[in-house]
């Protein structure tokens, strides 16, 4: 299985927990695992940018269905 492969199954089974303490320790894992390095400071800045105008109810959200194929669209690339 490759790593889109991978990403895919686990966001799948991510959307589908519904225990709050089950998602606080994955995102201590992920957020343990994240190397400053792994993330530029170009790409932090979009993504407070990103999750600023979500909390402002102004950001893009996406239907399960569009998450998909937009997923599948890019392990196909």
């Amino acid at each position: 299985m490759d790593i889109a492969a991978i990403k895919l199954e686990l966001v799948r089974r991510m959307l589908a927990v519904r225990d709050m303490a089950i998602l606080d320790r994955l995102r201590e894992v992920i957020d343990t695992q994240v190397e400053d390095d792994d993330i530029s400071e170009e790409e932090l800045a979009e993504l407070e940018s990103l999750r600023a105008e979500r909390l402002r109810g102004e950001g893009s959200s996406y239907s399960w269905e569009e998450v998909q194929r937009m997923a599948h669209d890019m392990i196909k690339r």
